[in-house]
């Protein structure tokens, strides 16, 4: 009687355990699908595929672009010194995994809030800011998904997001 009981009792720890072990792997590959990528590792995965375009400014070039201005508008070219990155990645191809992709990026930003979210015609578009204040690096991300084009901006440097409006002041000559 006694070996019955045991054996019993092996088999439901071993249904336990196994039941938990299945648990433990789909939670594995959940988290694996679920992975949050760095911008750079967003640029790595998806700008070599087709219908993507990854485009980069460093430094020197906010240094460049600010030089130009100086003389136009003072405050432009300062607000173009400040930036150290600007970061961009966008497709014209439907691509639910970058859009998911792009998404999870503010989570993996300490102190990030969003800044707005607005839909119209199905466009979704979300800002978000890591406002470094006076002496610490700010981020502004912008992400655009829901139609013809997907589209993910991140600009680092000493700014105020009501300056950043301003690089769209800035025209090819």
């Amino acid at each position: 009687m006694k070996k019955w009981i045991f054996g019993v009792l092996a088999l439901l720890i071993w249904g336990v355990a196994s039941a938990q072990n299945k648990s433990d792997s789909t939670q594995v590959v959940k988290e694996r699908r679920a992975k949050i990528y760095t911008f750079d590792e967003l640029i790595e995965k998806y700008g070599s595929q087709e219908g993507f375009r990854s485009v980069v400014f460093g430094r020197k070039m906010m240094q460049m672009m600010a030089d130009r201005v100086k003389h136009e508008d003072r405050e432009l070219s300062n607000l173009l010194k400040g930036i150290h990155t600007i970061k961009t990645l966008s497709t014209t191809v439907s691509c639910p995994e970058f859009v998911e992709d792009m998404k999870r990026w503010p989570q993996s930003r300490s102190h990030i809030s969003l800044v707005s979210e607005v839909e119209e015609n199905g466009v979704w578009t979300s800002c978000y800011l890591v406002d470094g204040g006076r002496w610490n690096v700010s981020t502004f991300f912008l992400c655009t998904y829901g139609g013809d084009d997907e589209a993910a901006l991140l600009i680092t440097g000493y700014f105020s997001v009501k300056d950043i409006s301003r690089l769209s002041a800035i025209r090819p000559q």
